[in-house]
This record gives structure tokens, sequence and C-alpha cells, in this order.
């Protein structure tokens, strides 16, 4: 049996096996927080799950596109799974109390992982966004 505790904040892997990893990610002031919003990321091989335990979160979506797109969001409901498709441009952002669950391909190669900060439009109108739903 292999035991692994869910301390500490920001994202950790915490398992692997036959090509899956198992994450969490929490709560990081300045990285992840409601308002450290600077860049998305995107994986190009494979699907993304996450899965809110406790908290708050919010995840943001900006199509598939070589470039960000039109932003989208949703705040996570506890308990229920979320899939960010590969090639979808994605942030997950946490209150103080969010913890998730995270899945994806263990061995993603590193052409396939993007991450860019994003203009100042798209920064505007992602926190146009999120400011409507934290308010």
């Amino acid at each position: 049996m292999i035991i692994e505790p869910m301390a500490g904040s920001g994202f950790m892997p915490m398992f692997k096996s036959d090509g899956w990893l198992l994450a969490r990610s929490s709560y990081d002031k300045g990285r992840n927080d409601f308002y450290s919003l600077k860049t998305m990321g995107r994986h190009l091989g494979t699907n993304e799950s996450f899965l809110l335990l406790r908290g708050s979160a919010i995840l943001l979506t900006a199509g598939k596109e070589d470039e960000i797109g039109a932003i989208t969001a949703v705040r996570l409901e506890p308990f229920t799974l979320y899939v960010v498709e590969k090639g979808e441009w994605h942030w997950i952002t946490f209150d103080e109390e969010g913890f998730a669950l995270i899945t994806e391909n263990s061995n993603p190669v590193r052409e396939e992982n993007a991450m860019v900060v994003m203009t100042e439009s798209k920064l505007s109108e992602a926190n146009a966004i999120l400011a409507e739903m934290i308010s």
C-alpha cells in the first residue's frame, strides 16, 4: 500500500502509474489565488481532469486555437469532475480553502505543454469575469 498525505499548497504530483498522474492543487497566494492570473497553459497531448474536494475554485478556459480565445469560466462544484480537453487553454484559481485532485498523462512531451503570458486585453477580459464571479 502507498499512502500519500495531501499537505502543502500549490500543485504537487502525488502518484504516477501506467501512464497517468494523480496530483493535487490548492491555494497558493500569488500563484493561483483569485487575483494572480497572468498566464494560461494547455497540454496538446493529454486531457486534464479536476475534482474539487473542498473550498472554492474557478476554472477558466479559452478555446483550442493557437492563441487564447474567448474566455469562459465555471465555478467548480465539490465532487464533480471537470475535464479540460487536450489543447484547451486553461487556468484554475482557488480561495484559501480550495483543494482539488488532478489527473493527466504522466509523461507529456515538453513540446506538448504550453504556457503563455496573457495579453492585456485577455487579462482584462478574464479579470472582469473573475470579479463578477467572486463578488
